[in-house]
């Protein structure tokens, strides 16, 4: 009988402290864009006049030290040496800082998306990036002349 009460007392210490490495941490993302008056879930970005790029910063609140993945399913075409080369208009990932675990990343925008809606997505995966999934936001810019 005692060695069923060992066995279980060094389950029970092992199980509460190795950490938890499973869950995933909460996302949002944001800009410092002001938001559309009719539609508070879309930012607006004012193209600069006579440029053919722009750009601004996309930040993500997520857990101290997390990687984010940023990404989009928004492209813009340049054309080199006469080939049309499609670019992200945000694409790697960063670290979220130590202190307040925010993120940041720079959107480039091209005269293309002018009158168009924009889709930037922050995805973070558990700690231990395992099976245990992963969260995502999506943020949109409407991209005024």
């Amino acid at each position: 009988m005692r060695i069923y009460f060992t066995i279980i007392a060094i389950l029970v210490f092992f199980s509460t402290n190795c950490g938890d490495y499973s869950g995933v941490p909460e996302i949002g993302i944001y800009c410092n864009l002001p938001i559309q008056n009719d539609n508070p879930d879309i930012y607006i970005y004012d193209f600069p006049d006579s440029q053919t790029v722009g750009s601004t910063i996309v930040y993500a609140q997520t857990k101290i030290n997390t990687r984010v993945y940023w990404s989009s399913p928004d492209s813009f075409s340049v054309i080199e040496n006469n080939i049309s080369i499609n670019n992200p208009i945000i694409s790697g990932f960063t670290e979220s800082d130590n202190q307040n675990g925010i993120a940041e990343n720079t959107l480039t925008l091209s005269f293309q998306h002018i009158g168009n809606i924009v889709r930037v997505v922050g995805l973070v995966y558990g700690e231990d990036f395992s099976d245990d999934g992963f969260n995502s936001d999506t943020l949109k810019i409407l991209i005024n002349e």
